[in-house]
């Protein structure tokens, strides 16, 4: 026995009322498109509160002219029953009367759901310069910020590996674990210059043996152990010259 809010199809199937007759035969038996169902007019009672939509269904009041089609049918957003919306100011109105944000408009989502804020009207093709990268989205970067690490194209499109080869950083560069490049000198200075520090990593940087003769920074240098504790800080870390470190030496 199906509720109020659901519809019986013709085989004991129960689905929601709002699927009846929204051109999508959602009964295994069709019986919800069945045209001596769907050509007659609604005879569903709803109450005060809520709207009553073309194929019969109920939808809640509010959802009436709210840019999402509730009734399945489109009833609820009808031009006709729907004066024009005025979206705010740094907000795109969709083709369906949805507001969104400006800021989503041509980055490649269907953010309306009716594809206008996706549209050729609304993101005509940008010419880029040979100065740019054009992201698959369409969009232009500079072509300085392709396989820079960071996806600078709202697609992500600058960063993909078909874009980006292995070895973009050149042989004068170090290549970070997310795709970065620093210089070369900086790789295993004990600050980490990659954004995912991948420079200073123990696969990159492996423990360096030091001799008798040298001591180990705390960041795993070496200096020569007449450095240590002479006021003047030599490890990158200045662990020379720490407190612990140098009444310890001083100790032996």
């Amino acid at each position: 026995m199906c509720t109020e809010t659901q519809f019986q199809c013709e085989n004991g199937e129960c689905i929601e009322l709002s699927w009846r007759c929204d051109k999508a035969k959602d009964c295994q038996d069709g019986s919800d498109e069945a045209p001596e169902i769907c050509e007659q007019p609604p005879t569903t009672d709803c109450t005060d509160i809520e709207f009553t939509c073309g194929n019969g269904a109920c939808v809640d009041v509010l959802r009436k002219c709210d840019g999402n089609d509730d009734c399945g049918d489109g009833s609820d957003e009808a031009k006709d029953l729907c004066p024009p919306i005025t979206c705010p100011v740094n907000t795109f109105t969709c083709d369906n009367g949805k507001c969104i944000d400006a800021k989503v408009k041509c980055d490649g989502n269907d953010d309306c759901s009716d594809g206008s804020d996706e549209s050729e009207t609304t993101c005509p093709p940008v010419e880029c310069t040979d100065n740019d990268f054009r992201c698959f989205d369409g969009n232009c970067v500079d072509l300085t910020k392709k396989c820079d690490g960071t996806e600078d194209c709202k697609d992500g499109s600058d960063e993909y590996d078909i874009i980006c080869p292995t070895n973009k950083c050149g042989n004068e560069m170090f290549t970070c674990d997310d795709g970065g490049c620093i210089e070369l000198a900086w790789k295993c200075d004990g600050s980490p210059d990659c954004k995912d520090a991948s420079d200073e990593s123990d696969v990159t940087c492996p423990p360096v043996e030091c001799t008798d003769k040298q001591f180990r920074c705390d960041d795993g240098d070496c200096i020569n152990i007449e450095w240590l504790c002479d006021g003047v800080k030599e490890c990158f870390d200045g662990s020379d010259e720490s407190e612990a470190n140098c009444r310890k030496f001083r100790a032996y």
